[in-house]
Protein backbone atom coordinates (compact mmCIF):
# COMPACT_ATOMS: atom_id res chain seq x y z
CA UNK A 1 0.00 0.00 0.00
CA UNK A 2 1.42 3.37 -1.02
CA UNK A 3 1.97 5.92 1.68
CA UNK A 4 0.55 9.39 1.28
CA UNK A 5 2.22 12.62 2.26
CA UNK A 6 0.12 15.56 3.31
CA UNK A 7 1.46 19.08 3.54
CA UNK A 8 -0.10 22.12 5.06
CA UNK A 9 0.92 25.47 3.60
CA UNK A 10 0.53 28.20 6.14
CA UNK A 11 0.12 31.90 5.49
CA UNK A 12 3.74 32.38 6.59
CA UNK A 13 4.94 29.84 4.04
CA UNK A 14 2.83 31.45 1.30
CA UNK A 15 4.28 34.86 2.14
CA UNK A 16 7.80 33.41 2.01
CA UNK A 17 7.16 31.87 -1.39
CA UNK A 18 5.73 35.14 -2.69
CA UNK A 19 8.79 37.02 -1.36
CA UNK A 20 11.11 34.59 -3.16
CA UNK A 21 9.22 35.05 -6.40
CA UNK A 22 9.30 38.85 -6.05
CA UNK A 23 13.03 38.76 -5.25
CA UNK A 24 13.68 37.01 -8.58
CA UNK A 25 11.46 39.27 -10.71
CA UNK A 26 13.61 41.17 -13.24
CA UNK A 27 12.73 44.71 -14.25
CA UNK A 28 14.06 46.46 -17.36
CA UNK A 29 15.79 49.81 -17.57
CA UNK A 30 15.85 51.58 -20.94
CA UNK A 31 17.97 54.57 -21.87
CA UNK A 32 17.68 57.18 -24.60
CA UNK A 33 21.08 58.81 -25.01
CA UNK A 34 20.22 61.09 -27.97
CA UNK A 35 23.61 60.61 -29.61
CA UNK A 36 25.57 60.34 -26.38
CA UNK A 37 27.68 57.43 -25.18
CA UNK A 38 28.67 56.08 -21.77
CA UNK A 39 32.20 54.89 -21.02
CA UNK A 40 30.83 52.18 -18.71
CA UNK A 41 27.47 50.71 -19.68
CA UNK A 42 24.53 51.12 -17.31
CA UNK A 43 22.53 48.06 -16.21
CA UNK A 44 19.56 47.15 -18.41
CA UNK A 45 17.92 44.88 -15.80
CA UNK A 46 17.66 44.70 -12.05
CA UNK A 47 15.79 42.92 -9.27
CA UNK A 48 14.71 44.24 -5.91
CA UNK A 49 17.74 42.43 -4.44
CA UNK A 50 20.21 44.24 -6.73
CA UNK A 51 22.64 46.37 -4.73
CA UNK A 52 22.08 50.13 -4.87
CA UNK A 53 23.71 51.65 -7.97
CA UNK A 54 24.08 55.07 -9.60
CA UNK A 55 23.74 55.59 -13.35
CA UNK A 56 26.86 56.44 -15.33
CA UNK A 57 26.39 59.75 -17.10
CA UNK A 58 26.89 59.93 -20.86
CA UNK A 59 29.02 62.33 -22.90
CA UNK A 60 28.31 63.88 -26.28
CA UNK A 61 30.73 65.90 -28.36
CA UNK A 62 29.80 69.58 -28.49
CA UNK A 63 27.30 69.24 -25.63
CA UNK A 64 27.19 69.32 -21.85
CA UNK A 65 25.17 66.67 -20.06
CA UNK A 66 22.23 68.42 -18.34
CA UNK A 67 20.82 65.42 -16.52
CA UNK A 68 18.50 62.47 -16.77
CA UNK A 69 14.73 62.72 -17.06
CA UNK A 70 12.37 59.81 -16.60
CA UNK A 71 11.04 57.41 -13.99
CA UNK A 72 10.44 59.02 -10.58
CA UNK A 73 12.12 62.29 -11.62
CA UNK A 74 10.24 65.58 -11.57
CA UNK A 75 13.05 67.44 -13.35
CA UNK A 76 16.41 66.66 -14.95
CA UNK A 77 18.85 65.16 -12.42
CA UNK A 78 22.59 64.76 -12.95
CA UNK A 79 22.69 61.90 -10.43
CA UNK A 80 20.21 59.03 -10.54
CA UNK A 81 20.49 56.26 -7.96
CA UNK A 82 18.41 53.08 -8.01
CA UNK A 83 18.20 51.81 -4.44
CA UNK A 84 18.10 48.19 -3.37
CA UNK A 85 14.44 47.19 -2.97
CA UNK A 86 13.23 49.26 -5.95
CA UNK A 87 10.78 47.65 -8.34
CA UNK A 88 9.23 48.31 -11.73
CA UNK A 89 10.43 49.01 -15.24
CA UNK A 90 12.37 52.26 -15.59
CA UNK A 91 13.20 54.56 -18.47
CA UNK A 92 15.67 57.45 -18.57
CA UNK A 93 16.51 60.04 -21.23
CA UNK A 94 19.73 62.04 -21.34
CA UNK A 95 19.26 65.78 -21.77
CA UNK A 96 21.88 68.08 -23.27
CA UNK A 97 22.87 71.73 -23.48
CA UNK A 98 24.92 72.86 -26.44
CA UNK A 99 28.43 73.64 -25.24
CA UNK A 100 29.45 77.28 -25.57
CA UNK A 101 33.13 77.87 -26.00
CA UNK A 102 34.44 80.82 -24.09
CA UNK A 103 36.82 82.87 -26.22
CA UNK A 104 40.34 83.20 -24.91
CA UNK A 105 41.68 86.63 -23.91
CA UNK A 106 43.68 86.76 -27.16
CA UNK A 107 40.52 86.09 -29.17
CA UNK A 108 38.66 88.81 -27.28
CA UNK A 109 41.48 91.38 -27.63
CA UNK A 110 43.36 90.75 -30.88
Amino acid sequence: MASELHYTITATTKAGIIEQILDQQEYTITYTLDGGTVATENPTKYTRKTATFTLNNPAKEGYTFSGWTGTDLEEAAETVTITKGSTGARSYTATWTEAVETPTEEEQNP
